[in-house]
């Protein structure tokens, strides 16, 4: 029992939780909405075409921590929206595509949960950060930048979303989400965004990881089995 105590600690010591948000360090689950949403670092620097390639083909990536093809899509712009509204816990949700400015460092720990594209940038350019190159503070700046589902008026461009954590003190307040912030083409590789990919929560545990309920069955039925078989010897 002691051991069993131990174990659900250690689980809820190793999952990072904001409200009705876990972060399972590549990708954050809103509970609220039952989405997973993939790092957007983990597409970083990838076109739109390339990743939705990906998406569909499940014969790709299979050496790496993670697979597109594992139930992950492209979001939409009211996906995000629905996602930066869940996090900031308003009872008036998003619902504008154009910029929402935040205060009281509401938004920061969003950035920080999705990942910075704007360091990844820096970091494989650079050798070191954003804030490092222009002289600010550390940390003082982080922008996490994807491309979304939602297509441009143009065909065959899609919309970018972007949120800002600007803690540089240049206005009163820099922190921000914006569902449409600008627009790339399919093909456009760009190397300061990532892309917005989402899965139904409830993937995993319905394709490839059984159900708590469904090994405790199991074990019971070879705890019988086994009483059977010494009974009858």
């Amino acid at each position: 029992m002691k051991s069993l105590a131990y174990a659900i600690l250690a689980l809820g010591i190793s999952t990072n939780v904001h409200a009705a948000f876990i972060d399972s360090s590549t990708f954050l689950t809103d509970t609220d909405s039952s989405l997973d949403w993939l790092d957007v670092t983990a597409t970083y620097g990838r076109s739109y075409t390339d990743v939705f390639a990906d998406i569909n083909d499940s014969a790709t990536q299979t050496t790496d921590a993670f697979s597109l093809s594992d139930g992950w899509r492209y979001a939409t712009g009211d996906e995000f929206n629905a996602l930066v509204s869940n996090w900031i816990g308003t009872t008036t949700p998003i619902t504008t595509y154009s910029t929402v400015t935040y205060f009281n460092n509401e938004i920061d720990g969003l950035v920080t949960a999705l990942g910075s594209t704007i360091d990844m940038w820096y970091q494989i350019n650079t050798g070191g950060t954003y804030e490092e190159k222009f002289g600010y503070a550390p940390d003082s700046i982080n922008i996490t930048a994807g491309l979304l589902d939602d297509e441009y008026i143009i065909p065959g461009r899609r919309y970018q979303a972007a949120i800002f954590d600007d803690d540089r003190g240049l206005t009163a307040s820099a922190d921000t989400s914006t569902a449409h912030y600008t627009q790339y083409g399919e093909n456009e590789v760009n190397l300061d965004y990532g892309s917005f990919l989402v899965r139904d929560t409830n993937y995993k545990a319905s394709t490839s990881v059984p159900e708590t309920s469904s090994i405790a069955l199991l074990g019971l039925g070879l705890i019988a089995l086994g009483m059977r078989r010494k009974h009858s010897k």
